[in-house]
């Protein structure tokens, strides 16, 4: 399609009605607009497309977990220490926030949805 908007190829394989209707859309400024702010998405500096998917490898995990469970033992032993409760769920869910660096530059935090 981005060969026929560019007319580097005839698109033969598009019917004349449908063609005539894409020609409209690619030179209104909205689709222009839109055009031009997902090129620039793409060439960002932060690494064009960033897929949160997939998986990271076991020794990452591993060191995850282990930083995690250092920093709950620390907090832990620490209000204890000092006389106040053990930890909040809330607390428990910032600090695993911390060792898996799971906020984006936007400050959102990847999978919690509308708890954010």
């Amino acid at each position: 399609m981005q060969r026929v908007r560019k007319r580097e190829d005839d698109g033969e394989w598009i019917q004349e009605e449908a063609k005539v209707a894409l020609e409209k859309l690619w030179v209104e400024p909205d689709y222009v607009k839109k055009r031009d702010k997902a090129m620039m998405n793409r060439a960002s500096e932060t690494g064009g497309c960033t897929n949160t998917g997939g998986s990271i490898p076991h020794s990452e995990h591993k060191k995850r977990l282990n930083d995690y469970n250092k920093l709950k033992e620390a907090c832990s032993s620490q209000a204890s220490t000092s006389g106040e409760s053990p930890l909040e769920p809330q607390d428990d869910d910032s600090i695993f926030m911390e060792v898996t660096k799971w906020v984006n530059k936007k400050g959102r935090v990847y999978g919690l949805g509308s708890k954010a």
